[in-house]
This record gives C-alpha cells, sequence and structure tokens, in this order.
C-alpha cells in the first residue's frame, strides 16, 4: 500500500521517496517520539546502518542484539523475534518478497559469517525450502583457496522475479581474500543461478591487470554494495563496486564505479 517501504530505498529504483503527505514542511517541527525499540537490550552501543521495511502493517528489523524482529508500527511491540546465531544480521537491512504458490512471504539478509537467510515473514522460522532448512552458504566458491578469508553480506538482498540477489563484504586488507561476486540464487530453492566475478570477468575480457604469474587474482575489496534494479525493461541490476585492495600493475575502470549487469 500507500504507506508501504517493502524494500531499501523503498522501490526497485532506491528512489527512497515516500508519496504520504501527512508530514510536510509546516508539520514536521512538531513531530514527537512515539516509541523506542531497543536494538541491543542491555549492552553498549554499537553503530547500526539499519534501514526498516514496513509491509502490510508490520516492521522488519536487524537488530545489533543478534536478532531479526517484526513490529507493530505504530506501538513498536514485537510480533516475533528470531536469534541469528553464530554471526550478525546485516547492519543494514533486510528485503520482503511477497510469497507465491511455491514458497511463503519471506525476509532475506545476510550474516556477518556468510550466509544467506530466508524467514516467514509471518512466522520469524526460516523456510524449509530454502537452501540448507532456510539457510544458503555464501562462502562456498568465493574462498579462492585461501582459508577463513572473511566472508561476509551487511547490505539486504534485492529479489526480482525468482531470484535473490547479493553482494559481498569482505576484507579491507590482506591484499588476497575471498572474491566480492555480485550472485544470483533462487528464490524458491537457494540454488545459485549465476553470478558476475567482476574481476575475473574483465580480466578475461580485457587482459589481466597484472603479471599472470599472479593469477589467480582476486582483489579483495572490489565488492558490490546494495544493488538495484531499473524501474522499466530492459530489467537491470545496478552495482555500486568499491575500489580493489590487492597491489597491482596497470588500471580498472570497474574500480570505485556503478556496473548494469543484466538480470
Amino acid at each position: 500500500g500507500q504507506a508501504d517501504w517493502p524494500t531499501f530505498g523503498r522501490d526497485a529504483a532506491g528512489t527512497r521517496y515516500s508519496t504520504l503527505k501527512q508530514i510536510d514542511t509546516k508539520n514536521v517541527s512538531k513531530l514527537q517520539r512515539a516509541w523506542t525499540y531497543k536494538m541491543r537490550e542491555g549492552q553498549g552501543g554499537r553503530v547500526w546502518e539499519n534501514s526498516p521495511i514496513v509491509v502490510g502493517g508490520v516492521m522488519y528489523v536487524t537488530t545489533a542484539g543478534s536478532k531479526v524482529v517484526a513490529l507493530d508500527p505504530e506501538k513498536g511491540t514485537e510480533l516475533w523475534s528470531y536469534e541469528v546465531k553464530g554471526g550478525q544480521p546485516a547492519q543494514r537491512g533486510l528485503e520482503y518478497w511477497a510469497g507465491d504458490k511455491q514458497s511463503p512471504s519471506s525476509v532475506f539478509f545476510g550474516t556477518s559469517d556468510g550466509r544467506l537467510i530466508a524467514l516467514n515473514a509471518k512466522t520469524g522460522q526460516p523456510v524449509p525450502g530454502f537452501g540448507k532448512e532456510g539457510f544458503v552458504d555464501l562462502t562456498s566458491g568465493v574462498q579462492n583457496g585461501i582459508a577463513n578469508a572473511p566472508f561476509g553480506l551487511d547490505s539486504p538482498p534485492i529479489v526480482y522475479k525468482s531470484v535473490v540477489i547479493t553482494g559481498a563484504h569482505v576484507q579491507e586488507g590482506p591484499s588476497l581474500g575471498a572474491s566480492g561476486d555480485t550472485r544470483a540464487w533462487d528464490i524458491h530453492t537457494g540454488k545459485l543461478v549465476w553470478k558476475n566475478e567482476h574481476v575475473a570477468d574483465y580480466i578475461h575480457e580485457h587482459g589481466p591487470a597484472r603479471p599472470l604469474r599472479c593469477l589467480p587474482w582476486r582483489p579483495t575489496r572490489m565488492w558490490p554494495w546494495r544493488s538495484r534494479t531499473a524501474p522499466a525493461p530492459p530489467r537491470r541490476c545496478v552495482v555500486g563496486l568499491r575500489s580493489p585492495g590487492a597491489e597491482r600493475m596497470g588500471t580498472m575502470p570497474l574500480c570505485a564505479s556503478s556496473a548494469s549487469l543484466d538480470t
């Protein structure tokens, strides 16, 4: 509905614009706090860059207390709470999907230890048919032979038709580590549908950015931030890329850029 904020940035294009008119320049100064929800009860403060989403009268939030919660947006009371064990949920939020005949309405989010989790939006329980009982291991296939290379997801994924598209979060240094590829997962099964190896694909098309003896090579800081999709055909997934952390020769135009991918 009009009051919904169903995805990060409100819509697939990330416009961050609401059509609601109750609050304007004349009354915004009169707003007062209606309620407070403690994100990390009884513990010290922590930076948490979360953007709650609201769908059908329910607010969904990831918290610094290792929980994902559904709240009544008018009262701030919990409707359900799910504890993320083994890691933190993505600090910037999650993604909602309305579901279909095969799967229930769901919320998707990544974790600091490299998992993509699907929860039933009504119950807060993992969706059994997605991945392994609601969990997909995002670290598979991106470690580049480096044991325990850090890999996680701190921004929300995005749903496009029948896929969930994820970015990555890898270490600032040392120079070699996990690949920061953009990948799409089947929304029902959690199986990998496609991936874009930003660095490897560029090297394949334009040649290596440093001598071949150094390959396989993955600059660890060239990873995608939050993706968004174009609002009209042809549908595209627009990905913001950071700069690479590896020492290299030559240039790579994909660094610190936006890439448009065919979904």
